[in-house]
């Protein structure tokens, strides 16, 4: 469960927010469900440069805010630039690439099936819940994107490690997962529209 409270100020914040928690405890406890009060995380949003920090009090624990926090699989910041996502599912792509690769390499090799394999569990991860983060992303981002994939693309080729994006996505007929995940995104925006997903393909 998601609580969201505006403020103009900390302290506006700090009070709405506990007020509400209350509200949300004496709701649930009337329909005989509990708050996992340990499991609760907070996280400030602002545009503002200068680091803020707040905490809040339910009862006798404190809770402090944290410059990002997970959320159904998806890693928000702070600053909503998910930075923080973007580093999260990259590591993770690439830790599955390598487990996955062990793997197989001990079950025979690597065939070309397999190698495909491995590619769409990495490239699956990259893209995760992408129409909720792609717009926020900065070219910066993209491209680190874009390079953990050419490394997937590379493992599926076979190829040396300084062949580009463009070439490798050729020989491996494999989309970049930047424009995968903007596809995603414009799907999603057109959803429920009748030919959405060709005209984002086009696109």
């Amino acid at each position: 469960m998601v609580l969201t409270v505006c403020g103009q100020c900390l302290t506006e914040v700090k009070v709405k927010a506990e007020r509400s928690v209350e509200a949300v405890e004496a709701w649930m406890s009337g329909v005989g469900l509990g708050v996992a009060r340990h499991k609760t995380e907070i996280m400030l949003v602002s545009g503002l440069r200068a680091v803020q920090e707040i905490s809040i009090e339910i009862d006798d624990l404190v809770i402090r805010s944290q410059e990002a926090i997970r959320y159904l699989g998806v890693m928000i910041d702070r600053r909503l630039c998910f930075k923080t996502h973007v580093e999260y599912v990259t590591s993770s792509a690439l830790r599955a690439l390598n487990a996955l690769s062990a793997i197989m390499r001990g079950a025979g090799g690597l065939s070309g099936s397999r190698r495909r394999l491995l590619a769409s569990v990495a490239t699956s991860i990259l893209r995760y819940a992408g129409p909720a983060w792609a717009e926020g992303l900065s070219p910066g981002r993209k491209m680190e994107l874009n390079r953990v994939h050419r490394l997937v693309g590379i493992r599926v080729a076979g190829a040396f490690r300084t062949i580009s994006l463009a070439a490798v996505s050729v020989i491996t007929g494999m989309t970049p997962v930047g424009i995968l995940i903007e596809e995603d995104r414009e799907r999603y925006v057109g959803r429920g529209v009748v030919g959405a997903r060709t005209e984002a393909k086009r696109s």
